[in-house]
């Protein structure tokens, strides 16, 4: 069993390095044809919007500019996960019952797969979930306020064109 799957592994990684310098040798023959390959319009259109969020995005989270509250969530999401990952590998054993590959449930967790989870395993598990949560929270937070910055910007550049074309239209 070990000897077949150390193979079957050493096979794998064999045949990803030769498909990975099959695709480059590729890149390197056709890079002129793959170069005139005119780009689409739309992808471009896409890839400078999603640059602008990303630049947006990086402007909001500044650390001096977010708000307390904020910088509070952050501060404790990054506290909960911390811990939970310290009880994880110091109180691993204490976390969670030791389960095998050949076990059953109804024979070595008494019939209920929650039984795995031990008393320090649902703190754990509560310490992450309260984690993400707060996470999820300042995520939201901050794409919120980079899609009112840039609805803000569009309005801008809305007002800027239509002023420059009534100022051409009145000249």
């Amino acid at each position: 069993g070990a000897i077949a799957s150390a193979v079957a592994a050493g096979v794998m990684f064999y045949f990803t390095l030769t498909a990975a310098a099959a695709v480059k040798r590729t890149l390197k023959r056709s890079k002129d044809a793959i170069n005139d390959i005119p780009l689409d319009k739309a992808v471009q259109e896409a890839t400078v919007e999603a640059k602008l969020r990303r630049t947006v995005y990086e402007r909001v989270t500044v650390w001096h500019d977010v708000p307390k509250h904020m910088k509070y969530i952050l501060i404790m999401a990054k506290f909960s996960m911390t811990l939970c990952c310290y009880l994880l590998f110091i109180f691993n054993d204490k976390c969670f019952r030791e389960y095998d590959l050949m076990y059953t449930i109804g024979e070595h967790l008494g019939g209920k797969w929650i039984n795995i989870i031990l008393p320090l395993g649902r703190v754990v598990l509560l310490l992450f979930i309260i984690s993400y949560t707060l996470l999820f929270s300042f995520e939201y937070w901050a794409t919120a306020k980079t899609t009112a910055e840039l609805k803000s910007i569009h309005e801008d550049e809305t007002k800027q064109l239509l002023a420059n074309t009534e100022v051409s239209n009145y000249a």
